[in-house]
């Protein structure tokens, strides 16, 4: 009889670790729009609208909810929270958000549960390195090698000569302001990432063009994210082809502690959401091409992901209302400012200086035409 009750304890344990990456975020979150509720007033149907999911969504939709607020003080607040892909999907079937964010394509079992979904923008995903870094491009073969522990030095990476014209980088360029996974400000230079020069400090003119000859070793330190990571989940699908990242590498849990963690290890590599590099890391050319918005666009960069809003049938007027406002011009016209791929970007000069006005865009329209990309 002890040695049964050992193994079941011993079972539920193990069930336990499996199921805590994923419902430990959404009872975080669940926990927070109980006590947004629980401070609300009287016994109105919506004082604020909560957002959850993952966390290269997250500092695009807080630009946005800030906006929203601006322009619209008499609207319910928007609650943006992180969590990852997995619990923003379980935030919406369990009713502690309105909307998830997801950074992936819906799972097969996520699709039979009858969620609605728009695709708000796509994103690449950078493969970024330390300054320091001699190596400046890498195919794709060689980088699943590295996150599948085949590759383990930096003397085994191939030094590779670029066809392709070497990328200029501009002096002095301004870069913009916005807010990273942790909610504080820091420069984004999204668009032009091929004009980081590998300066740490940046602002140097320079060029890249195929990965140098200087004798670069050493271990690499390979950087991933977490499983349930949206980001991850794309990586894994876009690279990895189902072979498993090995277990020695470092996993966070957000792209700015991966960005944070590259920029202050010459030996790391990693993967974090293109309108998050800054000049504190460095972007790789994969198979010859640098992530730039022109390469994703064109298909040439391969690794490029939909970023999703989730919902449910009842979802609440308000926050259809939010929806209605992100898949909209004047939105849309800020994350393409931001580097992201929008419906806008290729229609600038069309759009710049619109002003926005309300239900500019029908979301049910954008629903309609994003099923296909998010998966369903």
């Amino acid at each position: 009889m002890s040695h049964l009750l050992n193994r079941f304890l011993q079972g539920v344990c193990a069930c336990r670790n499996k199921l805590r990456k994923v419902f430990v975020p959404v009872v975080a979150i669940l926990l927070a729009a109980l006590a947004v509720s629980a401070c609300s007033p009287g016994s109105k149907p919506v004082t604020s609208i909560t957002v959850a999911g993952s966390t290269s969504v997250q500092p695009f939709m807080e630009l946005l909810a800030e906006e929203y607020a601006r322009l619209y003080p008499g609207k319910p607040a928007v609650n943006v929270q992180g969590g990852g892909s997995s619990a923003g999907v379980q935030s919406v079937l369990s009713g502690a958000a309105s909307l998830g964010m997801l950074s992936r394509k819906l799972a097969p079992e996520e699709q039979s549960e009858g969620l609605h979904v728009v695709v708000m923008a796509r994103d690449a995903i950078a493969v970024i390195v330390n300054p320091q870094n001699p190596i400046s491009e890498m195919g794709v073969e060689n980088l699943r090698k590295i996150y599948s522990g085949e590759i383990t030095d930096w003397s085994q990476v191939p030094r590779l000569s670029s066809t392709k014209p070497s990328l200029k980088v501009a002096e002095g360029k301004p870069a913009k302001l916005h807010l990273s996974d942790s909610g504080e400000s820091k420069k984004n230079s999204a668009a032009n990432t091929a004009g980081l020069s590998g300066n740490p400090q940046g602002g140097q003119a320079g060029e890249i063009s195929g990965n140098s000859k200087v004798d670069f070793k050493g271990k690499i330190h390979v950087i991933s994210r977490e499983e349930g990571s949206g980001t991850r989940g794309a990586f894994d699908e876009l690279i990895m082809g189902g072979h498993e990242v090995t277990p020695k590498a470092i996993f966070q849990d957000s792209n700015g502690s991966v960005r944070q963690t590259v920029a202050q290890d010459p030996m790391a590599i990693g993967y974090i959401s293109l309108g998050l590099v800054d000049q504190s890391v460095r972007p790789l050319a994969i198979n010859g091409e640098m992530p730039t918005v022109e390469n994703c666009k064109s298909g040439e960069y391969v690794l490029v992901r939909p970023f999703i809003v989730a919902f449910r049938d009842e979802v609440q007027p308000e926050a259809r209302e939010y929806l209605d406002f992100i898949t909209g011009q004047y939105s849309q016209e800020i994350l393409a400012g931001e580097g992201l791929i929008t419906k806008q970007t290729d229609q600038t000069e069309q759009t710049e200086g619109t002003e926005h006005t309300e239900n500019d865009e029908n979301p049910q329209e954008a629903e309609n035409t994003d099923q296909q990309e998010a998966g369903q």
